[in-house]
């Protein structure tokens, strides 16, 4: 996990990730990879990294999300259509949001839906 300098709010989460670590550079920085195998665009540091005790990627259980394509429920049992990354669409399914390792891609799928809002 790597702390995120630029959240724009106290209510995103500190770190983001999880990220592989592909090497370590001449300088002591780490480069990155992300679950779907994406370079993380910046090197980082080992201050600004948290070590996390499981590894999300090669956990039978994590999947990475593509894309959320509707909700249901009331904020507080509210669930999402969940587009999975490698998958076709006879695998999208109904997760609730507690069951989200990241919560960023909830917050995008509310920032580009303009007909609702996440309280309603």
């Amino acid at each position: 996990m790597v702390s995120d300098p630029v959240r724009s709010s106290k209510n995103e989460p500190f770190y983001i990730g999880p990220f592989k670590v592909l090497r370590r550079n001449q300088g002591g920085a780490y480069q990155l990879l992300d679950t779907d195998g994406t370079l993380f665009p910046r090197n980082v540091s080992p201050s600004a990294m948290k070590l996390t005790r499981v590894n999300p990627i090669d956990d039978e259980a994590s999947y990475v999300v593509d894309k959320i394509l509707n909700h249901k429920g009331p904020p507080t049992r509210r669930e999402y259509l969940v587009k999975w990354k490698h998958f076709d669409s006879s695998f999208n399914s109904w997760i609730p949001a507690k069951n989200f390792d990241d919560h960023g891609i909830i917050d995008r799928y509310w920032s580009s839906n303009n007909t609702a809002t996440p309280n309603s």
